[in-house]
């Protein structure tokens, strides 16, 4: 799933049933002010990569990452204060944030 130039968005009990491989679950480019809690995706390599120079306000909390090898993604054009918050569940031994 594609987001694109999206402001205020909140993505809230996002599941899915099939793996991704290497693609990410979710890629948000340019967005703002979002919200994504509740989320229990299939096991994948990335749940969330991060793009755009315009990304800010994200805030990730209560969601079940134990089958993900790294919760966010960040592309080298996002700001390091893009990620507000990352209150996530993530299986022993996997990386949260990137």
């Amino acid at each position: 799933m594609v987001f694109d130039d999206v402001r205020a968005l909140d993505l809230n009990g996002f599941r899915t049933t099939l793996a991704t491989g290497s693609a990410p679950v979710v890629w948000m480019n340019n967005v703002r002010d979002v919200l994504v809690r509740g989320s229990r995706p299939a096991p994948a390599e990335t749940f969330l990569r991060l793009s755009g120079v315009r990304t800010a306000g994200i805030i990730l909390t209560g969601n079940d990452f134990n089958h993900i090898g790294r919760a966010v993604g960040s592309d080298l054009d996002v700001p390091s204060s893009a990620l507000k918050e990352a209150a996530i569940r993530v299986k022993s031994g996997a990386t949260s944030v990137h």
